[in-house]
């Protein structure tokens, strides 16, 4: 959703607490309310800088025309921006029981998008915890074949000398005896 600063205070706002008209938006941080610049969809809440048809994130109209002059209005509008004619009131209300409904469906897909990111985080940084517990345990694997490696050159060592001594007593024993 596009985010926009409150002038007085540049807190980000929340788009969705408007007038019954979305002209008026109402900040929570320093509690003023200013004019929108431009429109606000009412079903996903998502702010359009510039008078638009279709909501640029849910693809929802955002004009109607007026029954009376037709000249095309702002969905949110309740009369004519040329002729002051009555927009359908029930029209309206009936827009705005399914942006209600639209709204907690956006929300709650905002809110498992927050979910997924922060359980994408978590998964990452257990993710760098295993790798990292990892390369230990394959350190310690190398730090104990090369130790092992060690003890078996001492081994090779002890025997081959034991044996070059065995062999160097038969050969005095060997001449000795001759």
């Amino acid at each position: 959703m596009y985010q926009i600063a409150c002038p007085n205070c540049t807190a980000a706002l929340d788009l969705r607490r408007r007038s019954a008209d979305g002209a008026y938006v109402y900040c929570e941080a320093c509690g003023s309310e200013f004019a929108l610049k431009g429109h606000v969809c009412p079903y996903c809440g998502t702010y359009h800088e510039q008078e638009v048809g279709f909501c640029h994130r849910c693809g929802a109209g955002l004009t109607r025309r007026c029954p009376k002059c037709d000249t095309v209005n702002w969905i949110g509008n309740e009369y004519c921006t040329n002729c002051g004619a009555s927009l359908d009131i029930l029209e309206l209300i009936v827009q705005r029981h399914i942006q209600d409904v639209e709204g907690r469906l956006y929300q709650q897909m905002d809110e498992a998008e927050r979910v997924k990111a922060a359980e994408m985080a978590a998964s990452q940084a257990r993710m760098e915890r295993l790798l990292a517990e990892e390369r230990e345990f394959q350190a310690a694997i190398q730090q104990r074949l090369l130790e092992q490696k060690r003890q078996e050159r001492k081994i090779l060592t002890i025997v081959l000398s034991v044996a070059v001594v065995l062999f160097v007593v038969i050969i005095v024993i060997a001449l000795l005896t001759w």
